[in-house]
């Protein structure tokens, strides 16, 4: 089976020619330019929905005509007018679920919105108290999901493990982890196949366990065989 991946193309739609089975979309799909300057720079709110918006819509409609099931989960790009999103996703029959597991083809695909832990948000927005009491209730979310999942084949992630594919030369300027450690326990617990992740625009392969990590950055085509091994 052909998988697409893909993670951080921020407007850009991979060029795929050959056929894929399935594409599975870790994130940050949509332009972040305007998003960054309204953070950092005081810009427009507007502005910054409008490119969202559009550039969210342009990625789905043209991503669709792969003809092959797809998966989308949510990075910080798309978090600013995120219910409008998940709209678009909807209308275009793509495959959505928040923190959820989703069955296509046989496997069991788990798809995790971008979130935030309590340990990142004291480390580095300590004086941000609305950052850490949203990290105290996501990091409740997620614990009371992977508590029910007992088995997974593919994660889908826009946050990278903890300590894999995560260094992240924003913080601090000298490339601190930003990955998740609920996820890494998570991976190491379960042992899915693949795990795919973004937020860190470094494309990598690393193996965790007995679990491959990708990020794929902007686009990425893999086997996947998911027949279980006999022992």
């Amino acid at each position: 089976m052909k998988l697409l991946l893909s993670a951080d193309t921020h407007g850009k739609v991979p060029e795929i020619t050959e056929k894929v089975d399935l594409a599975l979309i870790a994130g940050d799909f949509a332009k972040g330019d305007a998003l960054r300057k309204m953070i950092f720079e005081k810009g427009d709110p507007e502005v910054a929905k409008k490119e969202i918006l559009e550039s969210s819509k342009e990625f789905l409609s043209k991503i669709k005509q792969l003809n092959c099931p797809i998966v989308v989960s949510l990075g910080n790009a798309e978090e600013f007018c995120k219910e409008d999103v998940i709209k678009m996703i909807k209308a275009e029959g793509i495959n959505y679920k928040k923190n959820s597991l989703i069955i296509l083809k046989g496997i069991k695909i788990l798809s995790l919105n971008f979130f935030v832990e309590e340990w990142w948000a004291r480390k580095y927005r300590a004086e941000r108290q609305q950052t850490i009491d949203r990290a105290i209730k996501e990091e409740k979310e997620l614990n009371e999901v992977f508590d029910k999942i007992k088995s997974v084949d593919i994660i889908i992630s826009h946050l990278p493990p903890y300590g894999v594919l995560d260094e992240d030369q924003g913080l601090n300027n000298k490339g601190d982890n930003a990955g998740s450690k609920l996820l890494r326990n998570f991976i190491l617990k379960i042992k899915p196949k693949l795990v795919v992740c973004g937020h860190i625009h470094v494309p990598g392969e690393v193996k965790l366990g007995e679990t491959l990590i990708i990020n794929p950055g902007e686009q990425k085509v893999i086997e996947f065989n998911n027949k279980k091994n006999k022992k």
